[in-house]
């Protein structure tokens, strides 16, 4: 298996409907306003977000699946099409939530944990207070994967974002 490239950022939620889309075009728009290379990506078989990651980015939008390509062809997916670009991964529903209820496997953090890139994590944080302050910063430890809190949010209106490295 080729190695990833090191230039990449997963974009995660708490689960669908936190702001994911939203934060991932905004990140493009303003990327690609510096006039920077980038790479979109969803997890998933998706096709309706790869199409706002086209438009925001004026590059297309790849899809990494596990059911639909391999580990490999997921890393050979985002070695070749992100090569000397900013890579940005949109994750899929909830940032463990894949395709066994038993295991993270086909989620988003499978994907963070397979390619090594860190993850912002996207929550809706209309009707939250110190609940967000005190629990999501912790390092989170489910399955066999661990992802270790960087200090820092950053929060909008409606939705709160935090940054987590993806542990191998």
């Amino acid at each position: 298996m080729t190695t990833a490239p090191s230039n990449g950022l997963i974009l995660a939620g708490m689960q669908s409907g936190a702001g994911k889309t939203a934060v991932t075009c905004m990140l493009l728009a303003a990327l690609a306003e510096r006039g920077l290379a980038i790479q979109p990506f969803k997890v998933g078989p998706d096709f309706i977000d790869p199409g706002y990651h086209t438009r925001f980015a004026g590059v297309p939008s790849r899809n990494l699946d596990f059911w639909l390509m391999s580990e490999a062809g997921i890393v050979h997916e985002t070695t070749t099409h992100g090569a000397g670009r900013i890579s940005i991964v949109e994750g899929v529903m909830g940032l463990f939530d894949g395709s066994d209820v038993k295991s993270d496997e086909g989620s988003t953090m499978a994907v963070a944990r397979l390619l090594g890139w860190p993850v912002l994590l996207v929550m809706a944080s209309a009707s939250l207070a110190d609940t967000v302050s005190t629990t999501a910063p912790r390092p989170v430890t489910i399955n066999a994967g661990t992802a270790t809190a960087i200090p820092g949010a950053s929060v909008t209106d409606s939705t709160l974002a935090l940054e987590y490295k993806a542990g191998k």
